[in-house]
Order: C-alpha cells, then sequence, then structure tokens
C-alpha cells in the first residue's frame, strides 16, 4: 500500500501511526541527544518542519522506541531513556499580553501535572514558581527532564503592531527563560524553536550555552 503524503501535518506520532509518509531525518535527532549538549536552538521559516521536529524529539524523549522501528534513530545505539518532557507551543496559547503569557504557560503545566499525577497546585500568578514545582517533581519521578519549546517568537510577532504589548510579552518570557537557567542542574535537553534568531531577538541572555543547531533539509 503506498503511504500518503503528510500534508500539514506535523505531529510524529500520527504519521508513523497512520501510514504517512516520512523521510528519516532522525540521525539529527541522535546528534543532539547523545553529544552532550544541553541547549538547541533552532530558527528556520514557517511551513520548515520545525514542529515535527519538535514532536519527533517528543516521542524519542518519552521513550517511544516503537515509533522509530526502521528509522536511523531505531537502528543506533540510543538508550530511550524515559524523560519527563515539558512542552510549549507558543503559538497554540492565544497569547496576547502579560496576563495571557502567565495563564497560557500555567495551563500547559497543569496538563502536565494531570498527565503525571503530579502531587502539585500551582499559583496561576506566578508562573515562573510554577514551573520550578513541575520540573523538580518530573526530576524526582523520572531523573530526566527536557524542556520543548516551538514557536517561542510567535507571541512577539503578532503583537509588533501595538509596541507596548510586544515589549510586555518580549518581558515575560525573557524571565521564563532566565527561570529555565536557573533549573539547569534539573533540566538535562532543552531544544527551543523560532522564526527569528537568538542572536537579534535578545531573549535568551539567561540561556548563554544555546546551541544553533545545524539541520539540513
Amino acid at each position: 500500500m503506498l503511504q500518503k503524503l503528510p500534508v500539514s501535518q506535523s505531529d510524529f506520532y500520527f504519521l508513523r501511526t497512520a501510514n504517512y509518509l516520512y523521510i528519516d531525518k532522525t540521525n539529527y535527532i541522535y546528534q543532539m541527544l547523545t553529544s552532550g549538549g544541553q541547549y538547541y536552538f533552532l530558527a528556520r521559516p514557517r511551513r520548515f518542519g520545525k514542529s515535527l521536529l519538535v514532536s519527533t524529539l517528543h516521542e524519542a524523549l518519552v521513550g517511544s522506541k516503537t515509533l522509530f522501528d526502521g528509522l536511523a534513530l531505531g537502528n543506533s545505539d540510543y538508550g530511550w531513556q524515559p524523560h519527563g518532557v515539558i512542552k510549549f507551543d507558543l503559538s497554540m496559547l492565544g497569547i496576547e499580553d502579560g496576563v495571557s503569557l502567565k495563564v497560557g504557560i500555567c495551563t500547559i503545566l497543569t496538563n502536565i501535572i494531570d498527565q503525571h499525577g503530579l502531587k502539585i497546585t500551582l499559583n496561576f500568578s506566578n508562573p515562573s514558581l510554577a514551573l520550578q514545582q513541575v520540573v523538580q517533581a518530573l526530576h524526582v519521578k523520572f531523573g530526566y527532564v527536557a524542556i520543548l519549546i516551538d514557536e517561542y517568537d510567535s507571541p512577539i510577532l503578532h503583537a509588533m503592531g501595538d509596541p507596548k504589548r510586544a515589549i510586555e510579552i518580549r518581558d515575560g518570557l525573557q524571565f521564563f527563560f532566565r527561570t529555565i537557567k536557573g533549573l539547569w542542574r534539573l533540566i538535562n535537553f532543552i531544544f527551543i524553536t523560532g522564526v527569528t534568531s537568538f542572536s537579534k531577538a535578545g531573549l535568551f541572555s539567561g540561556l548563554n550555552n544555546l546551541h544553533s543547531f545545524d539541520f539540513r533539509c
């Protein structure tokens, strides 16, 4: 049976379980997960496969080995250690200002708490503390924690017509990334995507060890 073409599909699990064509680039996943690097960043234009890469990383990090049967990562010596994974897609949270940024972050964290049955009560007014609580609980549960952030710059780009809102969102994201840096002892892997180069965005001053990943299509 011919495989279906994955038009507008960016979910790795769906592609691999619904007989969609998948061009194997999991050798890049292997390089990132085994090279010893902790922080990675990928800046590419829209429709360049960034979200599919994030989805593929997620499945690898949670240990979904069978999804990779016949692929480069599945045939490698990767250890498949399950991680507690926190995945943020900032283009999907309806972020319009600093308040909705806080609510969006805490909503994702609440979903993680429910998914893993973590005994945590979040304070929605303090996403920094909420993130610390969830990372600490995942570290206790799994021993390994990963954070995946897709379209980090989407909220700012959508607010560019209103400089005051754009600055408010930018400042909130800067604080968010400083919090991540402060948790570096508990976080084993971080991957961030966007369309804006981090050297120009001024958001990642707290994450001074970011590697700009070379992902060739």
